[in-house]
């Protein structure tokens, strides 16, 4: 085994962290209304009464997001940190820029990429007729404020550069989590 040291403990919290918040992200913004289940088999028959709203769901993911934010910077062995990332990634997944990250500066940036992200797909932003002030009454999700777009803007300026490695999934012939014939739908 890896012998445990605190940079690498958080690099497998920040691990947790980033997953869980990019499946709610997913869930966010695909669905109207989600489960934010914190504990393994407390889905009960009643589920209905669980469900929470669509930002509720993004609310959750910019809250695990935020927290893979915290641990990695507070990780100052980058080596460390390397040889976790480098054992958790696939390897048919490290090549190109899926590479492991080479610090995590990298992650960093891909955090605050999928936080403008979160901002961006989950607020409305109707332009009807070439009117960029036009509105859609009862829509589910809110309108894009100047405060929104200033936060997107923020977030790239801190988010993913040209030549970062980043998270990508790749085939193999075997054991993968993609079948290699069967284009995006991942392997069962």
């Amino acid at each position: 085994g890896i012998p445990l040291t605190v940079d690498k403990a958080n690099t497998m919290k920040a691990w947790a962290y980033w997953w869980k918040g990019f499946a709610y992200a997913e869930i966010g913004t695909l669905y109207y209304a989600g489960l934010i289940v914190e504990q393994e088999n407390t889905v009960s028959n009643s589920v209905v009464s669980k469900f929470v709203k669509q930002s509720d769901i993004i609310a959750e993911s910019n809250k695990n997001l935020n927290l893979a934010l915290t641990t990695l910077n507070a990780i100052s062995n980058q080596t460390d940190f390397g040889t976790i990332v480098k054992a958790l990634i696939p390897a048919q997944c490290q090549v190109g820029l899926g590479r492991p990250f080479s610090s995590s500066a990298q992650w960093i940036r891909t955090i605050n990429t999928m936080l403008a992200r979160n901002i961006l797909l989950n607020h409305l932003t109707p332009y009807v007729n070439g009117n960029p002030n036009a509105t859609i009454s009862k829509a589910t999700i809110p309108a894009m404020s100047a405060a929104d777009w200033q936060s997107v803007i923020t977030f790239c300026n801190k988010g993913i550069q040209q030549g970062d490695f980043v998270f990508t999934g790749r085939t193999s012939a075997a054991n993968s989590f993609f079948t290699p014939d069967g284009g995006s739908v991942p392997g069962i």
